[in-house]
């Protein structure tokens, strides 16, 4: 074993990873989709050649230093059919053990290789070598020296302290963060038109990192009433051909006059960045110790938003010869600061997102931040001789935006403002408060995008139960201005009325409510009914179907009803199952739902989300041109192809790996047997022996079970006239 002195930067990581070592923060996950006969042999050959020939990938670390080992602990590439991307890239590493990277296969074709590792054993320049090699190593070991280039003994340089002191001796924290803030984190996207900004840039002499860096500096200067905020970027180290952390952090701070232009602010960034790379190799911690700013707790030293600009996905340089691969998109919810611009630069323009800690910022805030800089970097770049201060320009802070968020606007101003999305979601003009959505051409899929476009610009939630039930602008405000800003997480209140008993439907794979919306006009007058629905990427740490379960449950334990008609269609059978067994009253009305416990079945789950992922990965790189592609897929899911040619490109893929996750949750749930008493309801047009076959799934899994027919395929059961006998079954006897 040979050890050599960590490096400044393997310092802060290292301590890091002591403070939250079952916290998936510094992992580093690749996520590949392969199409194609993945050979297990060949997989595990390359893996070892690449452990073989990188000191990192056989290094363990304690406060001694960085321990190469020359005989280390094999890292076995590992099957897991059932498990989830998140489960496998989320197990803590143990630093001082190793190893520090894994490997695993998931799904049973097309698979999802997901390879992990330690932050502190790689860096971006890095993942790119191991992508070469690992194509290299798969096709031929042969073509690969066993021996990689050693890793350099680390090196400090502090020349430039002097420089780092004077540049940060103003910079200004935002009145914002926590002390005790853990690394809990979720995404929310930025609109960037790729063509201005280019455009911009050009005539500016520009690269587009100085254009969007200056945009936030801008940003972050209203936030914090100071000339100067500290902005931190990732810069890579010079590392050659060896794997290992070698990227530095350097701080960008560039003062913002009052009377500023856009043009001017553009050339003090360009000098900013210009700078920072030149002193790029002073280590951040130096600069810290140098600066000596105010501490306090876990909250990053000298900036508390981060700028991370990339060329191209890490995943977009991994291929596997003899196979198809292509990078999977996946949520990950952990933020490394409390905020983080994320750019990433490719061949079909720039995206962007703003990854948040959930700690320090709730989804509202994060939304309007979100919008705040969208807005901010569109109108700079439509017009840069503009000075910054313009009160044409000005949005408030994001501090005064939620304390705004908790109040409820003049109604004719939320009248109007709900107006202006509707127009801009139906792209049509004008909107009567009194138009009903749906009679303008919406459907399903556009009122998520309506839903999730009027709870960024009101800055509070807006469910979809709500806008089911009140289609239109003036409906829908009169409802938000009356109704509640909080209540237990999920819950949609449907119908209100004096019943003691209270009718939950339980949503389906698609996680919105909408496929119920006839059932619930159905419902007779003084009937209470709430649902539950899971909109896209709003629970990314969901980790199985009883945390569902348990989340809904507990919710419902909040309200006042004290007996419960739980009603699931399709999967949605599971998990009232689920949720009915835990609560002390409750019937169970089950809607031409599998109990998905045969192997087979599951198997099935299985694979339909992976196809769904698939999909997804298709849909980001290839646009909405390939659905007709996907219809052997998507039929199953009772999803309406023709609205989802409408919707956004990118709002299509998260859903479908939202759909997909949940698919993966449900193949590997074991329901247990309950007290609860159920009904199920099959349709009749299922053909012959399905509806027995579906009673006999859930044998043993209730205290009685109640099988009757009705008209009806199964997306035809949850339409007239089969709703209208269900209704009456729900507030009749099985509802008592």
């Amino acid at each position: 074993m040979r050890t050599i002195p960590l490096s400044p930067q393997q310092r802060g990581l290292y301590f890091l990873h002591r403070v939250a070592p079952m916290s998936p923060v510094y992992h580093v996950p690749v996520v590949l989709s392969v199409t194609g006969p993945l050979d297990a042999d060949r997989l595990q050959r390359a893996v070892d050649l690449l452990q073989r020939r990188h000191e990192s990938l056989r290094s363990t670390f304690s406060e001694q230093g960085q321990h190469i080992h020359a005989d280390p602990e094999q890292v076995k590439v590992g099957w897991l059919p059932a498990a989830s991307v998140q489960t496998v890239a989320a197990e803590p590493f143990d630093l001082q053990r190793g190893p520090l990277w894994r490997v695993n296969v998931l799904g049973t074709g097309p698979y999802l290789l997901v390879l992990t590792f330690h932050h502190v054993i790689v860096d971006e320049t890095s993942m790119a070598i191991l992508g070469r090699e690992l194509a290299l190593a798969y096709g031929d070991p042969a073509a690969l020296p066993e021996q990689g280039p050693p890793l350099p003994a680390p090196a400090v340089d502090l020349s430039g302290l002097d420089y780092w002191q004077g540049k940060l001796a103003e910079v200004t924290d935002l009145p914002v963060g926590s002390a005790g803030a853990g690394f809990d984190g979720a995404r929310v996207a930025l609109r960037i038109d790729s063509a201005l900004l280019e455009r911009v840039c050009k005539e500016h002499r520009v690269t587009p990192f100085m254009a969007v860096y200056a945009a936030l500096a801008v940003l972050l200067s209203r936030w914090a009433g100071a000339p100067t905020v500290g902005v931190g970027t990732p810069i890579p180290g010079p590392a050659g051909d060896a794997v290992g952390y070698f990227q530095n952090t350097v701080v960008l701070a560039t003062p913002i006059g009052p009377h500023a232009t856009f043009s001017e602010v553009l050339k003090l960034a360009r000098a900013t960045v210009a700078q920072a790379v030149h002193y790029r190799e002073t280590p951040f911690d130096a600069v810290v110790e140098a600066v000596r700013p105010a501490r306090a707790g876990l909250r990053n030293p000298l900036f508390q938003v981060a700028l991370v600009y990339t060329r191209g996905l890490i995943e977009d340089g991994w291929q596997l010869p003899g196979l198809h691969v292509e990078p999977f998109d996946y949520d990950w919810p952990t933020a490394h600061f409390d905020l983080a611009v994320a750019v990433t630069q490719r061949a079909g323009g720039l995206t962007g997102e703003l990854n948040y800690n959930t700690s320090v910022f709730s989804a509202a805030a994060a939304a309007q931040i979100a919008g705040q800089y969208s807005d901010l970097l569109g109108a700079l770049l439509a017009e840069p001789s503009l000075p910054v201060a313009t009160p044409a320009l000005e949005l408030p802070s994001p501090a005064a935006a939620s304390e705004a968020a908790q109040e409820v606007a003049p109604q004719p101003l939320l009248v109007a403002q709900v107006q202006a999305v509707f127009a801009e979601v139906l792209e049509l003009e004008p909107v009567a408060a009194d138009d009903d959505f749906f009679e303008l051409g919406g459907h399903s899929l556009l009122a998520l995008r309506l839903v999730e476009t009027l709870s960024e610009k009101l800055g509070r939630a807006v469910s979809v139960g709500d806008f089911m039930l009140n289609p239109t602008p003036a409906g829908l405000a009169a409802c938000l201005e009356h109704s509640p800003q909080a209540g237990p997480p999920g819950l949609v209140r449907l119908a209100t009325g004096d019943s003691d008993v209270t009718i939950v439907l339980i949503h389906p794979v698609g996680g919105t409510l909408f496929c119920y919306s006839e059932l619930i006009a159905a419902l007779p007058p003084g009937v209470n009914a709430v649902g539950f629905e899971r909109i896209t990427g709003a629970h990314p740490g969901d980790r199985s179907l009883e945390s569902i379960a348990e989340r809904y449950a507990a919710a419902l334990k909040q309200t006042e009803a004290s007996r419960f008609v739980v009603v699931g269609w399709s999967l949605g059978g599971m998990i009232a199952h689920e949720v009915a067994a835990r609560l002390p009253a409750a019937r169970l009305v089950l809607l031409d739902a599998w109990s998905m416990s045969a192997p087979d079945q599951r198997d099935q789950l299985s694979a339909h989300g992976a196809q769904l992922v698939s999909a997804a990965s298709r849909i980001t790189r290839a646009g909405l041109s390939i659905v007709d592609e996907l219809l052997e897929t998507l039929s199953p899911l009772g999803v309406d192809v023709g609205a989802l040619r409408q919707t956004p490109a990118a709002q299509v893929a998260a859903m479908m790996r939202d759909w997909a996750g949940l698919l993966t949750l449900a193949s590997r749930h074991d329901l247990q047997p309950g007290a609860v008493k159920a009904v199920l309801y099959t349709g009749a047009d299922n053909g012959p022996g399905v509806g027995e076959a579906m009673a006999a799934s859930w044998s043993g899994l209730c205290a009685g079970l109640w099988h009757e027919t009705v008209p009806g395929d199964h997306f035809e059961v949850l339409r007239s006239p089969a709703v209208t006998r269900i209704a009456a079954g729900l507030t009749g006897e099985y509802g008592a």
